[in-house]
């Protein structure tokens, strides 16, 4: 019952029984987007520009990519604005509990900072073929949720 995932448990809740035993073959998409959040960790982490890493190469699950231009373009638009709006402290790529909203419910938080007054959380979409709204969005809703839960709630009063 991963956050990534609730889209479809919260609207069917057999869906996680169904699933099971089936084999979790990542897509190009999301092998892609495995290398992207690599850039953008390593950037956020050590204040360097995605332009940086232009020409670093990885592999994913036996996929080979290789930061390009276009890539670092499209990661250093929310590094920006993470930089610029994101204040406090920072946690980046943290494993959060969504316990008790989802019972055994846990995930990896891409990026969440925590001031005294504001929360941000943050999930790096990078890919392509399914879109994702940021609106109402209940991936983000959850690790909102499990970030004050196991993080934030320590360093602010926003409720």
């Amino acid at each position: 019952m991963s956050p990534s995932g609730a889209h479809r448990w919260s609207e069917c809740p057999g869906a996680p029984n169904a699933e099971d035993g089936l084999p979790d073959n990542a897509s190009f998409a999301a092998k892609e987007g495995t290398f992207a959040h690599d850039i953008r960790e390593r950037c956020l982490k050590t204040d360097k520009n995605a332009a940086d890493y232009i020409g670093r190469k990885g592999e994913v699950e036996g996929e080979k990519f290789e930061c390009d231009d276009v890539m670092a373009a499209h990661l250093q638009h929310g590094i920006d604005r993470l930089r610029k709006t994101a204040k406090g402290h920072w946690f980046i790529e943290t494993a959060v509990s969504m316990e008790p909203w989802v019972p055994g419910g846990f995930g990896t938080l891409d990026f969440g900072a925590a001031s005294r007054k504001l929360i941000v959380v943050d999930d790096l979409k990078y890919g392509a073929g399914i879109v994702v709204k940021p609106l109402r969005n209940l991936q983000l809703s959850l690790y909102g949720l499990g970030f004050w839960r196991t993080i934030a709630r320590a360093y602010t009063k926003a409720t």
